[in-house]
């Protein structure tokens, strides 16, 4: 099986070989997928502000990555988009991760959970258009925090890192299709 992937980001692409390593040892037809990666363009901001934002990143990701395979005359079993970023509900605001698949015959959304963000985060955000890779580096204190534990890891203390996020969303957007029977009842 091979699995395209629209990201060069680290986090992401451990989360795409995590999951598919877990669904191989359930799934036999998971089993040695072997994942392609390649750098595109979400099509919307450093850091997605809206929800529409990041369920629109996943898919343009994913439009992007085709059309690179497409020219390389490459084919793919199945497509996976992956975007981070925020979205305000009334007075909070939250970090999600999103992730858009396409398969033969099926193409949907999967999330992660919701985490709150501090105010000073949201502030940077929403009224300075500061980037989160930047604000975050300069919240803890490091650098390089979104190629590594992400903003999850920092907010969570390590109990949910970006990968992980990136799992859950990944389980939720492929569970349509490693348990179709389910899906089909």
């Amino acid at each position: 099986m091979i699995v395209a992937v629209g990201t060069l980001r680290e986090p992401k692409i451990e989360a795409v070989r995590s999951v598919f390593a877990q669904l191989g040892s359930k799934y036999p037809v998971f089993q040695n997928a072997e994942i392609l990666a390649r750098d595109v363009d979400s099509g919307t901001l450093e850091t997605p502000v809206r929800i529409h934002h990041l369920m629109e990143g996943a898919l343009n990701r994913v439009r992007n990555l085709c059309e690179i395979f497409h020219r390389e005359n490459r084919e793919a079993d199945i497509f996976i988009g992956l975007e981070g970023g925020v979205h305000k509900i009334d007075d909070g605001a939250f970090l999600q991760s999103w992730v858009y698949i396409v398969a033969e015959g099926y193409s949907g959304y999967g999330s992660s959970g919701n985490l709150p963000l501090p105010e000073t985060i949201v502030r940077a955000l929403y009224e300075e258009n500061r980037s989160l890779g930047k604000v975050i580096d300069e919240f803890a204190g490091k650098t390089g925090i979104r190629d590594n534990q992400g903003t999850f890891g920092i907010l969570t203390d390590m109990f949910i890192t970006r990968k992980q996020s990136f799992e859950t969303a990944l389980f939720a957007g492929l569970a349509p299709i490693y348990n179709s029977a389910t899906y089909q009842l």
